[in-house]
């Protein structure tokens, strides 16, 4: 015994011929593939005499059958049906078993229709076609059995811990959703039912996965079915449309995120299944900016551009986008060298696509010897200016660094385009830069002012871009609201009737790119924002984005202004006239600045002589009375405050 046992054992690892090791490794396929189908075809004889086999069949059954097995298995191997993985069997498979079985069934009816036996056809037709019918179905449940037990293993698995799900919409979205739950229970989500507001499609059922009423009944929906987390599967909503399915959902406790439309679901992979939580930017209701790219590669196409604060939310994202139009060069400047490392590796595949020469140009744009030197290598065409301190309340602690890097950086950048040929130039300015109540609107104020008072000295055209708070960036009060609510509250709001102005870091980039276009002299364009956001729904969003509650689970706690903040923020003056651009989305101030250089350069090299001394009490009033000057009205009386026409919530 221990010899066979050996024996055996040797043959295993034993180094057989190549055709030995395949006849081997598939035989055991093949032989249950005839033992099957000779089956099949007993069985089809039975049930067509009803158990009662005529002898003359019976003995033609014992010559046909070794026939049958040899048909279906050989056609098993002709199309390769066994180096098929069927633990991972999909409907492409069963397609070729179906194939190779119609194939093994059309030859054994041509057998039968020339063959006799004691001068009687073999078999009838009908046992031949049920022979393929039985032998397929046999097939399927012996090759697609390691599936369906690895399902069952995993859905069991699953099913414990599976979240109830209510999908909104029963369209191909919600469709390919419910397939794709299904397919993977490992996921932890059940499909329990659907809401459509088509009254056709009410009562149905998609893959066993019944609709249940319209979006208004979500609620209702919600608290019958226990349902955890509600799936938005409606693509391309307009922005009440879908404030209108979150209202609904938020009177419920369930968590809510978004399916993607099919075709991002395609882009990314028919295995992957792609949900994602609920952003701030879904609820703006703003519709997807297109810029006019024709006149925007026409002034960036073989130019080189300069990128100042590249490594910041907005410059690395007007990189990201510029990158794409085709300039000849792009040279990010930032004192952030990891960042500035980071973005550049990012850039340097896309620009290679079309050709964009990437360089990383690391310095400190408050240096003129330094942005001389950057402008004498490079020789921008175009520039883009973005590096700024922009947190007000550090800003107001640390005025003389505000003064600085936002009024002595963007003059030493805008003379630098000056003298070495810059063909134009964009400021990146704020909101805040309208009745300023802050130190940093103030010196953004001050930059727009500097911008405007150069286009005198040459052919440089200087522009500056403004706009509202930019969702996502750095700072910004919806990336701090998330890290509050993970750590588990309190979110902090200034005031109950605080609200900004709101845009996305994609749009607001494409929009300073389309202004660049514009460019004309001394202009300040301002993005279309739309309707102002209520910052403390703004928190509460979010905190029911996450299937939380405000009060019970994250509380929200009322912090007061800071200093320099306003309630609310303003676009233009009322002294400035507004009108319209080529674009829909931007608007231009048409009135001109009250300072010219001769004015304004003084006051200037004052203040960040003052700056540079430490002199805070001064600068501030010296800031302020630059401010007023520019807005045409007197400064504030002494205290270094903002000009009383110049607070918007006052």
């Amino acid at each position: 015994m221990l010899r066979l046992l050996a024996l055996l054992a040797r043959t295993q690892t034993m180094d057989w011929p190549r055709w030995w090791r395949g006849v081997r490794r598939y035989l055991p396929s093949v032989l249950l593939d005839g033992i099957v189908a000779a089956i099949a075809l007993a069985v089809a004889l039975t049930l067509r005499f009803d158990g009662r086999i005529e002898s003359v069949y019976l003995e033609a059954y014992w010559i046909l059958a070794p026939i049958v097995a040899l048909l279906f298995a050989g056609t098993s191997i002709f199309f390769e049906l066994y180096r098929r993985a069927w633990r991972f069997a999909s409907i492409s498979d069963l397609l070729l078993l179906a194939r190779s079985v119609a194939v093994a069934t059309g030859l054994l009816f041509v057998i039968d229709l020339f063959y006799r036996y004691e001068d009687t056809r073999t078999i009838p037709f009908s046992v031949v076609l049920m022979t393929g019918g039985i032998t397929f179905i046999l097939l399927v449940a012996i090759k697609v059995r390691p599936r369906l037990a690895a399902e069952w293993r995993r859905s069991r698995a699953a099913s414990g811990r599976a979240q109830h799900t209510l999908i909104v919409g029963a369209g191909q979205t919600g469709e390919r959703l419910i397939r794709e739950l299904q397919r993977q229970p490992e996921r932890g989500y059940r499909p329990i039912c659907l809401v459509d507001d088509d009254r056709a499609r009410q009562g149905l059922s998609i893959h066993g996965v019944p609709v249940r009423g319209s979006l208004d009944d979500i609620p209702l929906v919600v608290a019958a079915n226990n349902i955890d987390l509600i799936v938005i599967a409606i693509p391309n909503l307009s922005g009440p449309a879908l404030r209108r399915i979150v209202d609904r959902c938020h009177q419920t406790e369930a968590r809510i995120v978004v399916a993607p439309a099919l075709d991002q679901y395609l882009d990314n992979g028919a295995s992957e299944l792609l949900l994602r939580e609920l952003r701030v930017e879904d609820l703006l209701g703003r519709e997807i900016v297109e810029i006019d790219v024709v006149a925007c590669k026409e002034y960036l196409t073989g130019a080189t551009v300069l990128v100042t604060g590249a490594a910041g939310s907005i410059g690395s994202e007007l990189c990201r986008q510029l990158v794409d139009l085709g300039p000849a060069r792009l040279v990010l400047f930032d004192n952030n060298e990891s960042g500035l490392y980071d973005l550049a590796l990012d850039l340097a595949n896309r620009g290679g696509e079309a050709g964009t020469e990437v360089v990383a140009h690391p310095g400190d744009a408050t240096r003129a010897a330094q942005v001389g030197a950057l402008f004498r290598r490079w020789r921008p065409t175009v520039v883009f200016h973005a590096a700024a301190f922009k947190h007000v309340p550090l800003m107001e602690a640390y005025p003389e660094e505000a003064v600085r890097v936002n009024v002595g950086g963007t003059r030493h950048i805008a003379e630098a385009a000056l003298r070495y040929g810059t063909e134009r130039m964009v400021l990146i300015s704020t909101d805040k830069a309208v009745y300023p109540s802050s130190v940093m609107g103030a010196t953004k104020r001050v930059a727009e002012l500097v911008v405007q008072s150069l286009t005198e000295r040459g052919p440089t055209r200087f522009c500056a871009v403004r706009f509202g708070n930019v969702l996502g960036s750095r700072g910004s009060v919806v990336p701090t609201f998330a890290r509050q609510i993970e750590w588990g509250g309190p979110v902090t709001v200034t005031d109950p009737e605080a609200s900004r102005y709101m845009i996305a870091v994609p749009e607001a980039a494409r929009l300073i790119i389309q202004a660049g276009s514009f460019a004309e002299p001394r202009a300040i364009y301002i993005l279309e924002m739309g309707d102002e956001v209520r910052i403390l729904d703004l928190a509460t969003k979010m905190i029911r984005f996450r299937g939380l509650r405000v009060g019970s689970d994250i509380p929200i706690v009322f912090t007061g202004l800071r200093p320099g903040e306003k309630l609310r923020e303003e676009l233009s003056t009322a002294d400035e006239a507004t009108g319209p651009t080529a674009h829909p989305g931007i608007l231009k101030i048409t009135s001109p600045p009250v300072l010219d250089a001769g004015e304004l350069q003084p006051l200037v090299d004052e203040l960040l002589a003052l700056a540079e001394a430490g002199d805070e009490a001064a600068l501030r009033r010296q800031l302020w009375a630059i401010v007023a000057a520019g807005a045409g009205c007197q400064p504030a009386a002494v205290g270094g405050g903002p000009p009383v026409r110049g607070r918007a919530d006052a």
